[in-house]
């Protein structure tokens, strides 16, 4: 194959975008795709080159590029080359594009190649197609309507106060590693959130985090919306693995690990879920995300 192909327009792309326009997007996404594959170590990047990503990627378009393959929405090309950093709120500017087209692997472990909405991308994160509609499924199944954290109002000015354990963590983890752990989540959520500028953050503080994180807590030992277990004896112990070995395989360990998300992105309130949960929820809120997983699980 020749190190530069010109690939023809699809028909159903004839009057959204030019040849040159759409010959760059597969320039740009195989030479995205080739780079992250190689700095996440995938054996199959080292023995493939750009133009092979290319080619793989016009066949995905070819194939099936109208539509995404799990929800049936139709994608807007018309998005594709118009994203752009902005100083707008992240998450409500990702939903703009949530219908734009993607590419993604089929399977994280495996070299191919499918066009997806921006949305289901990211929701899908490093799950292949039957491990991702089995979640969306068991989401479905397991939610019958939006179940927010439950929490009730503990003393404000107790900025510096221990909380007792949940009853569930008792064995699991000690109340000075419990505080610690809540300590650690509020900060890092606090400053997050006001990194990325969320009005409720300059409105709180980090003890109220910490109010509103240990509230949800309690009922933290199932996720809400898989209702499966969490794995409380994994805390602490993914910061201790190197950058390196983080890889696919090793992150599906920690599927389980008990993390905090909000609610509603764009209000403040918490609740536990899984890892595997938060990293596919994304951007949404939780009844958006519910509707996603049904929608998901009926196509």
């Amino acid at each position: 194959m020749p190190h530069f192909t010109k690939y023809p327009l699809p028909p159903f792309l004839t009057g959204v975008l030019t040849s040159a326009a759409y010959n760059r997007f597969l320039t740009n996404r195989a030479r995205g795709l080739l780079f992250r594959d190689v700095k996440h170590h995938k054996s199959y990047a080292f023995t493939s080159s750009k133009a092979e990503y290319r080619s793989l990627i016009h066949d995905a378009v070819v194939r099936n590029g109208k539509s995404d393959p799990y929800t049936g929405d139709t994608l807007d090309w018309t998005l594709i080359g118009a994203w752009k950093e902005t100083k707008e709120l992240r998450d409500v500017f990702e939903k703009k594009f949530a219908l734009m087209p993607t590419v993604d692997h089929i399977d994280p472990d495996k070299l191919g190649f499918e066009i997806c909405s921006m949305l289901v991308n990211f929701c899908k994160s490093d799950l292949n197609p039957k491990e991702f509609i089995a979640l969306c499924g068991k989401v479905a199944a397991f939610r019958t309507g939006p179940k927010p954290a439950m929490w009730k109002p503990i003393n404000p000015d107790s900025r510096f106060r221990k909380f007792l354990l949940p009853p569930f963590l008792s064995g699991t983890m000690t109340v000075r590693a419990y505080n610690k752990w809540l300590d650690s989540k509020a900060h890092k959520l606090f400053i997050r959130d006001k990194k990325r500028g969320k009005e409720f953050a300059f409105s709180a503080t980090q003890a109220r985090y910490k109010e509103l994180l240990h509230a949800a807590a309690q009922c933290g030992r199932f996720d809400p919306y898989t209702h499966d277990a969490l794995a409380w004896d994994l805390v602490g112990t993914y910061d201790n693995v190197s950058a390196h070995e983080r890889g696919d395989a090793y992150k599906r360990k920690y599927y389980l690990l008990p993390t905090v998300d909000h609610v509603d992105p764009a209000v403040l309130g918490l609740e536990i879920c899984s890892w595997l949960v938060n990293e596919c929820k994304n951007f949404l809120t939780s009844v958006e995300f519910v509707s996603l997983c049904r929608r998901v699980a009926g196509h």
